[in-house]
């Protein structure tokens, strides 16, 4: 709700700031956060005021905040996610705020929630088999749903359809669902070129 504000996550201190005044003035924010935030999504309420936009961030190991006051203050909200979090990546739809989607570097899962983060719930698939064999994992040479890559697994969101959303699976595969993350199928037609990624 104000674009001269932004947000700095330090790693020289590990700690969480706001700035305002379109630069004239830092303060430190982040109350209940145990260090610095590794990914984050901001939506404003669109009502002017600027102090109470939600944010969401992923802090690593210990899993993902959500703040309603625009970071003053955070809380846990890790209700389904394993215990071997290390999130490197968080997504949420611009279309729905409450749907996201968390990846991590320790594994090659992918977690959703379509009520902001209260539950997490892990895909229903992230491959098919057919006659052939598994979809995607087959082209890395798995016998099974390959989930997703653990290195490259970035979410992007479709602007406007909160069920649809894509990632970088195994091997640079992409995937998508149709279901806010409860399924993800193979949608590499077309894709040349094993490192090409998307980003945004």
């Amino acid at each position: 709700d104000d674009s001269s504000v932004v947000f700095v996550s330090s790693t020289t201190d590990n700690a969480f700031y706001k700035v305002t005044g379109s630069g004239t003035s830092v303060s430190q924010i982040g109350s209940g956060l145990p260090y610095k935030p590794i990914a984050l999504q901001i939506k404003g309420n669109n009502n002017g005021n600027p102090n109470d936009d939600l944010i969401y961030v992923g802090v690593g190991a210990s899993g993902v905040y959500k703040s309603t006051d625009s970071g003053s203050n955070f809380s846990a909200i890790n209700n389904g996610l394993p215990s071997s979090k290390n999130i490197t990546f968080l997504a949420m739809s611009q279309a729905d705020s409450n749907y996201l989607y968390v990846t991590s570097m320790n594994s090659t899962w992918i977690y959703y929630s379509h009520n902001g983060g209260a539950n997490w719930y892990y895909p229903s698939s992230t491959d098919v088999k057919n006659a052939d064999g598994w979809v995607c994992g087959s082209q890395e040479g798995f016998d099974y749903d390959a989930g997703v890559d653990c290195f490259n697994s970035y979410v992007i969101a479709h602007p406007t359809n909160r069920d649809i959303a894509l990632v970088v699976g195994s091997g640079q595969i992409i995937k998508k669902t149709a279901d806010g993350g409860s399924n993800w199928r193979y949608s590499c037609t077309g894709k040349t070129g094993g490192g090409a990624s998307i980003r945004v």
